[in-house]
């Protein structure tokens, strides 16, 4: 006799639970440049669009935006910093996430330089900068970070390989609001 009143309110509970949830909707567009995009509205706060020729995917919500991949892209301006002299992107490199009180840019860049020659360059940009050695048996590398202003933090990595011709940097970039 107990056991049908717990049924019937967890069969309500089910029910209420499942005609309160959206089911998230889809559209497909054509953009500008002729790429596929995908907008998925999950809820009322969040949509997630992919864009197929570039490979870039942002998502929007309430706490804000973040988009990675394809055509994200980050500037010198943004970064508060140079890229490293002769430095190239490395494809798909980039991500940046915007919130209500930050951003936080992030991207790879590759460079034939050694390692030490990068934390050398950042260092004279980086206001009491602490450098930390990530060297193991695999790899050569640095992590330099510190401050470029108040609001706003830096640590750039630089690692190569045992056997790799190329520096790896990755510069991470964190403004307050």
């Amino acid at each position: 006799m107990t056991s049908l009143p717990i049924a019937i309110t967890i069969t309500l509970l089910t029910l209420s639970i499942v005609g309160c949830t959206a089911s998230p909707t889809t559209t497909h567009t054509t953009g500008p440049n002729g790429e596929e995009i995908t907008t998925t509205v999950v809820d009322k706060e969040t949509t997630v669009r992919t864009k197929y020729k570039t490979g870039r995917v942002s998502e929007t919500g309430k706490d804000g935006t973040s988009s990675v991949g394809g055509d994200t892209e980050v500037s010198e301006t943004e970064l508060g910093l140079s890229y490293y002299p002769g430095s190239i992107a490395k494809p798909n490199g980039v991500l940046r996430v915007e919130s209500n009180t930050m951003t936080n840019f992030s991207t790879i860049r590759l460079t034939d330089d050694v390692p030490d020659a990068v934390t050398s360059f950042y260092c004279k940009a980086i206001q009491t900068p602490i450098v930390y050695d990530m060297s193991d048996t695999e790899r050569k590398g640095e992590l330099v970070s510190g401050f470029l202003q108040r609001n706003i933090r830096v640590s750039i990595s630089s690692l190569r390989k045992n056997g790799v011709a190329q520096t790896e940097i990755a510069i991470n970039v964190q403004v307050m609001k």
